[in-house]
């Protein structure tokens, strides 16, 4: 079974092309937006071209996300999974392969200030890793639970976080683009606690 349905993920689509909404089994509707932003499948779902080019957008705009400085991006994204946030929360930005949560802080800073929620820059790597799209081609790796996330907290602040789940508030784990859902999922165990689930603006 996939990592991501394994953990709670919540992809947040801008709403117009979120079809994904007629199925009412959340693995249907990640599978569904697999398959709608995955260029190979396009033709599969028989789509026409204006949604192949919607398709593109959401593509080239998660990836935007993934550059700090890109304002308007953030902005964009940030009001599609501000949506999907409940107020006063808390939201954990995920590490990137070399470790740096830079570009994530900065979408989560903006749905922060849209939610009235707090970010905690709790998470880092112990060490870089490769991407996970780039093991897979190069070593041929099928089973990813087995793969070395380095995933750890780089700062004392886990009481805040048991403090605010034990008051009955939701943790957010926010990445730009998702793959397979194991960062996040790896980012879940790290920190141990319920009430936690990963949003990201797309899947990749």
């Amino acid at each position: 079974m996939s990592w991501y349905k394994k953990a709670k993920i919540i992809i947040a689509l801008p709403e117009e092309l979120d079809r994904a909404s007629d199925y009412s089994d959340p693995v249907e509707q990640f599978d569904w937006i697999e398959n709608y932003t995955s260029r190979r499948n396009w033709n599969k779902l028989g789509l026409d071209r204006e949604q192949k080019l919607n398709a593109k957008r959401i593509r080239d705009m998660a990836y935007d996300l993934k550059i700090e400085s890109n304002v308007d991006a953030i902005e964009k994204a940030s009001e599609d999974m501000a949506k999907k946030v409940l107020p006063k929360s808390i939201l954990i930005p995920i590490p990137s392969s070399s470790g740096s949560t830079g570009p994530n802080v900065a979408l989560a800073n903006a749905i922060a200030k849209k939610t009235g929620s707090r970010v905690v820059d709790i998470l880092g790597r112990s060490a870089a890793v490769m991407p996970l799209h780039q093991r897979r081609k190069e070593r041929g790796i099928r089973n990813i639970e087995k793969l070395p996330h380095n995933m750890i907290l780089k700062t004392d602040e886990r009481d805040v976080l048991l403090r605010h789940v034990s008051s009955g508030g939701r943790i957010y784990l926010i990445d730009n683009v998702i793959t397979s859902g194991y960062t996040i999922n790896a980012a879940r165990k790290t920190l141990n606690l319920p009430n936690v689930v990963g949003l990201a603006y797309a899947k990749a």
